[in-house]
């Protein structure tokens, strides 16, 4: 699997599994790349605090443990470009959240009670964070990594792959590689039941909805 995740994307983009130590460059990304541009993150109004204890001290740090994460880089500095992070949910850590992360992790549990029994009982990958960096899009860098993540869910005996996808362009890529949308929500309609509160209604276009995908491996 090491050997076929690092194969070059292109002649000077490299790709490769990330380590702990690896940790502040994701770190970078998360703030700079994904948070800057993820439409459920920006919807909320987020402060850099909020970024920093959720987005960095849960997602980032709980996935890059678990070793089922990778990313691409510059093959002339070795610099992190993009990263997908990645690995096996019912094996994170309980978190406690603020503010923010509890309306995002509310947001992305409805949007798994779609999953279809069998991947509910099944072993499944979780592809929980894609991003790639705004001066490197539109290179197919992201198709290339989403590619990849197959060969991550094979290593862990996973029966199924599954992403919540928050921005068109992840639906896209998602589309092109066969994955099942199992579950479509508008973000101008859904609502907390305990509230009534509309939090993601302010989600800017072209991100319209979130998709829960799926992909079956074996």
């Amino acid at each position: 699997m090491v050997e076929e995740i690092n194969e070059r994307i292109s002649s000077s983009i490299g790709c490769r599994m990330l380590v702990e130590n690896d940790q502040d460059e994701v770190d970078k990304l998360m703030l700079n790349s994904f948070a800057a541009r993820e439409p459920i993150t920006q919807a909320l109004n987020p402060t850099h605090k909020d970024l920093i204890d959720f987005h960095v001290n849960v997602w980032a740090k709980n996935y890059l443990t678990q070793g089922a994460s990778f990313g691409a880089y510059k093959v002339e500095t070795g610099e992190l470009i993009a990263t997908i992070l990645m690995g096996i949910p019912c094996e994170s850590k309980e978190q406690k959240f603020n503010d923010v992360g509890y309306k995002m992790t509310k947001f992305l549990n409805d949007l798994n009670l779609d999953l279809p029994d069998e991947a509910k009982a099944s072993r499944c990958a979780s592809i929980a964070v894609v991003t790639v960096r705004e001066d490197y899009c539109n290179k197919g860098i992201m198709t290339a990594l989403w590619d990849r993540c197959k060969l991550i869910g094979k290593a862990y005996n996973c029966i199924y792959l599954t992403s919540e996808c928050t921005s068109l362009y992840t639906q896209k890529v998602a589309k092109k590689l066969g994955y099942c949308v199992l579950n479509n929500v508008k973000y101008s309609e859904y609502t907390d039941e305990a509230t009534n509160e509309k939090w993601f209604a302010s989600a800017k276009p072209p991100h319209l909805t979130a998709q829960m995908v799926c992909l079956k491996l074996v």
